[in-house]
């Protein structure tokens, strides 16, 4: 079986990692290709040899494709996964697995909130400081929105095609709105996502959001839509990018391999044979389940299953509880979408 997957930010870093192991030929029954998505294309040249072009010795079916992506850009993105909808071949109308790792931080020492004000001096004619550059938010937030709504749209799409070319799937109790089939999402987010990283609080906003909606998201996306949602939350890893002044001072305790992160992102989409190939790592994980609203801190040679902080009282619980489907705002935003569906029609 041939399986398609997308993976943003993937000429560098954890995306390269993850695109190397997903495109490798790999042994009967599922196999991946990859669509990789990158801004630097330059990037994506001088890596492009060390990726394997096909899937078997002599077979014209290749393993990647690349396609420029500013994932900050709502057009880029459309294309990006009509591009991966539409690859020609064996696994084509079927988007199975998106790796949304694409990520930028923020200018160190000028994160746009403390800057100097232009004319600082001369407090009589001080300009209105300069408007902040958000694109920390835009590239590292912003874009697994579009990426969400853009797999929820050719999630459907498959399954419309689907019922259509064959007899419909009995849902059971345990299956997906897509039967068995069941496309994943993985965000990669950061430590900054629970702890607070002081000189880049853009950057730690932004991942502190990327749970934000791994967690109020996953469940609804599941019941309805059949796609799962989980995120990683690497420490430090050292990627090629860290200053070689800072890395010569930074203990190597402390660093996070890559295949920690990659053993996390096998476990959650289920690749269970591969996430055990890495043997040094040790996972809390309790069982091989689907995982879904899962968020995964990879320090050094841990894999951490994190729950939400706990309620301190009876009323936040109440709070949280009734923002569920079957809770006070869940039916009133079920009736009141039913009324505008009614008016419009």
């Amino acid at each position: 079986m041939i399986k398609t997957a997308i993976v943003t930010g993937a000429c560098s870093g954890i995306g390269l990692a993850l695109s190397k192991g997903e495109s490798e030929v790999q042994p009967a029954p599922q196999q991946w290709r990859v669509v990789l998505a990158d801004i630097n294309d330059k990037a994506y040249e001088a890596i492009k040899a060390s990726l394997p072009l096909s899937r078997a010795k002599g077979a014209n079916a290749e393993n990647h494709v690349f396609v420029r992506t500013d994932v900050s850009n709502w057009n880029d993105m459309v294309n990006l996964f009509r591009a991966a909808f539409e690859w020609p071949g064996e696994g084509q109308g079927a988007i199975d697995f998106v790796a949304c790792n694409a990520g930028i931080d923020d200018i160190v020492l000028r994160n746009g909130l403390l800057d100097d004000d232009d004319n600082k001096d001369n407090e009589a004619e001080a300009p209105v400081p300069t408007q902040p550059d958000l694109r920390v938010l835009q590239v590292d937030l912003h874009s697994n929105f579009f990426a969400t709504r853009l797999l929820v749209h050719y999630t459907r799409k498959t399954k419309r095609r689907r019922r259509l070319s064959s007899p419909p799937i009995l849902e059971t109790a345990t299956a997906t709105a897509n039967g068995d089939w069941t496309p994943k999402m993985v965000v990669t987010a950061s430590m900054a996502a629970q702890y607070p990283f002081f000189l880049i609080p853009q950057y730690t906003a932004a991942k502190h959001g990327c749970l934000g909606l791994v967690r109020a998201l996953s469940p609804a996306l599941l019941k309805h839509e059949g796609i799962t949602l989980n995120c990683v939350m690497p420490g430090t890893v050292d990627t090629g990018l860290i200053p070689q002044p800072v890395l010569a001072q930074w203990p190597k305790e402390h660093l996070t391999p890559l295949d920690t992160v990659i053993r996390a992102y096998m476990e959650l989409i289920g690749d269970w044979d591969r996430a055990t190939m890495s043997e040094r790592v040790a996972s809390d994980a309790v069982d091989r389940d689907l995982k879904n609203g899962c968020a995964v801190e990879c320090s050094a040679d841990w894999l951490w299953y994190r729950d939400p902080v706990p309620f301190m009282d009876e009323s936040m619980r109440f709070v949280a509880e009734q923002s569920k489907e079957e809770g006070i705002l869940g039916r009133f935003t079920a009736e009141l979408k039913v009324k505008m569906k009614s008016t419009k029609s």
